[in-house]
């Protein structure tokens, strides 16, 4: 899993295969942006997609996954 944003973010350098059950960060790289709560991560950078929160469990799929702060 690859976390992105315009700041310094942790990053989960794990291998997870297919199937396998992961649980979400939250906040770890300690984001900030004026005015804004951190709310979890969604899988379109516009937010228009998939949301997930901290602790949330999530399937690996077969392909990468990229999330969006």
């Amino acid at each position: 899993m690859t976390a992105t944003a315009q700041q310094d973010v942790s990053v989960d350098d794990s291998s997870y295969g297919q199937g396998v059950s992961v649980s979400f960060y939250g906040n770890t790289g300690n984001l900030k942006k004026p005015g804004y709560l951190f709310a979890g991560w969604n899988v379109r950078e516009d937010g228009s997609g998939a949301t997930y929160t901290e602790g949330q469990v999530f399937t690996m799929g077969g392909t990468n996954l990229t999330l969006y702060a």
